[in-house]
């Protein structure tokens, strides 16, 4: 193993957080308007503040559930997502680029493998350096 990255879900955990956090708060604030004009408000406070914590829990986990990960090995590229994975050996890898939000690898047979996944930790545009530079390194016979 040269390398491993995975995706980076920031902005999809970011957004789970803040809609639980969004009804948390919603229903402290019933909470405590439920002492001023009547308990029915409790109840309603009590089901958002529990639905913002299983909303967080829910989401939370369906992030972890879900495996998304660049490898750079010795032997090839290694791609998972979706419960899928899938390698490329160096020896078919033709070229690697960045085209606005994709990280494209082009395939010796003329096919192309399109990566949308930003990678923690790194930009597209530092990845594709690195591939590139992997992929020139086992061209010469120097990964082993």
């Amino acid at each position: 193993m040269l390398d491993w990255y995975r995706a980076d879900r920031t902005e999809r955990i970011r957004g789970v957080l803040v809609l639980a956090s969004m009804c948390v708060v919603t229903g402290a604030v019933l909470g405590a308007s439920a002492i001023r004009f009547g308990h029915g408000l409790g109840y309603v406070a009590l089901l958002l503040v529990a639905c913002g914590g299983g909303t967080a829990i829910a989401g939370l986990r369906r992030e972890l559930l879900e495996e998304r990960w660049l490898a750079l090995r010795t032997d090839g590229l290694v791609y998972a997502r979706d419960g899928r994975t899938r390698r490329v050996r160096w020896r078919f890898v033709e070229d690697v680029r960045v085209d606005g939000a994709r990280l494209v690898i082009t395939l010796r047979s003329g096919r192309t493998i399109e990566l949308r996944d930003r990678f923690a930790g790194t930009t597209r545009a530092s990845l594709a350096e690195k591939i590139a530079h992997v992929q020139r390194r086992a061209a010469l016979g120097l990964l082993r």
